[in-house]
């Protein structure tokens, strides 16, 4: 067994744990400023909303039955609805059809707000909003973040896993998914490649093993 610590070591263990706990409550106490410093920020945001808040606390609270109601913390770009974290109630969507794709912010929001007025409010704040709904979001949210880190791939293109570059081939600005194998000595520019190993999707088409579609 090892030998017992003599009251100078407890003392110093003691004192070092202290030093860390504090450390630690110091940390702590930057984080909860800055979020409180945040919020401080929303709420000035939205008081030109009016009864926004008290509509936020009523919707997410659930305590209103039969309100369609969207409420959206988002990003904007200049002047136009540009994305960000959007909260709805499930009928929100009740008319949506299903297993179809369907456009949210241009189709669903407008038709809810034309005919539930007030079922639909945003509030804007300063902050970064980055999509990747589709593949050329995807692409440049992934290379807006590359060229924050200093890491932006030669070719400007994405490979997945196990992907194979043929001897002399080109692959610039490119999806290129998992297990593609690019052919020596070819060119591709704005596409998304993957291997055909089944049916063709739409706007898909055949080149020898891959299944190739524009990514533009």
């Amino acid at each position: 067994m090892p030998d017992p610590l003599s009251r100078d070591e407890l003392d110093a263990k003691l004192g070092r744990t202290m030093a860390q706990v504090e450390t630690i409550e110091a940390r702590i106490a930057v984080t909860l400023a800055n979020l409180q410093g945040e919020l401080g920020k929303m709420q000035e945001s939205i008081k030109h909303l009016p009864s926004t808040r008290a509509f936020l606390a009523t919707t997410l609270g659930g305590t209103v039955a039969g309100v369609l109601a969207i409420v959206g913390v988002l990003a904007f770009g200049g002047d136009r609805f540009d994305g960000g974290v959007q909260v709805a109630e499930a009928a929100a969507f009740d008319t949506v059809p299903p297993d179809t794709p369907y456009e949210s912010v241009a189709a669903l929001y407008p038709a809810l707000n034309a005919t539930r007025p007030g079922s639909v409010r945003v509030c804007p704040v300063q902050a970064e909003s980055h999509d990747i709904g589709t593949p050329l979001d995807y692409f440049r949210t992934s290379m807006a973040f590359a060229e924050r880190e200093g890491t932006r791939p030669a070719g400007d293109s994405i490979l997945w896993d196990g992907v194979e570059i043929g001897e002399g081939a080109v692959v610039d600005r490119c999806i290129v998914t998992d297990g593609a194998r690019i052919p020596a000595r070819s060119t591709w520019t704005g596409q998304i490649i993957r291997r055909l190993d089944g049916a063709l999707a739409s706007g898909e088409h055949a080149a020898g093993n891959l299944a190739v579609s524009s990514l533009w």
